[in-house]
């Protein structure tokens, strides 16, 4: 799909070589079939470049881009700049629980998602819930939080709420899951990759 807007929008992406070419691009970790996305990147080479290029890039995409589909950002990266897929170190979701399947209050729910995940201590070497949040509204129960991510694993919705409510395959509306945000680690911060001078060239 993207090969086909960038084509149609002639935007100048380099391409590999050898026998079955493609267009050089790369994306970050992978989105589960069924998930929504607020925020995914990828990576793209190239043919030549100009800062001038770049302003009408996303505008030229968009008009080639199905519905649902829209590129809200480009800067340029170094090229020392790490993979997408190795360098994302923690994802933010949401989840939504119907409230016929929640059957608690918002309070019971981060109450036992602070005692399972947020005040025993972890390995670093597995993921993580670092922050949660629970809201409730009269049709959901809305639980949005904050995974690491270790070898492109991270604490899955139906982890947190197998915990929180019960087994989400027993529910009887599917639930929902929406991924709002990814990080990259930056010490011992978590930041977006388009924050300045996180992965972006200097000149």
């Amino acid at each position: 799909m993207f090969e086909r807007a960038f084509a149609a929008a002639g935007v100048p992406v380099a391409w590999s070589e050898g026998f079955h070419p493609h267009m050089r691009m790369s994306f970050g970790p992978p989105l589960r079939t069924g998930w929504e996305s607020r925020e995914e990147y990828m990576d793209i080479t190239m043919e030549d470049f100009t800062s001038a290029g770049m302003d009408d890039f996303a505008a030229l995409v968009n008009e080639k881009l199905p519905e649902g589909l829209v590129v809200n950002r480009v800067v340029a990266i170094d090229d020392r700049t790490p993979k997408l897929a190795s360098d994302m170190s923690a994802v933010s979701l949401e989840v939504s629980v119907a409230a016929d399947d929640a059957g608690t209050d918002a309070r019971a729910v981060s109450s036992r998602i602070s005692n399972r995940f947020l005040t025993n201590n972890h390995a670093e070497t597995v993921p993580r819930v670092r922050e949660a949040d629970v809201v409730q509204s009269e049709d959901a129960l809305r639980i949005r939080y904050t995974s690491t991510m270790q070898n492109g694993r991270i604490v899955t919705p139906e982890d947190v709420v197998s915990a929180a409510i019960g087994d989400p395959e027993s529910f009887r509306v599917p639930i929902k899951v929406v991924r709002l945000a990814q990080f990259v680690a930056r010490g011992d911060r978590l930041v977006s990759p388009l924050d300045e001078g996180v992965v972006q060239a200097s000149v």
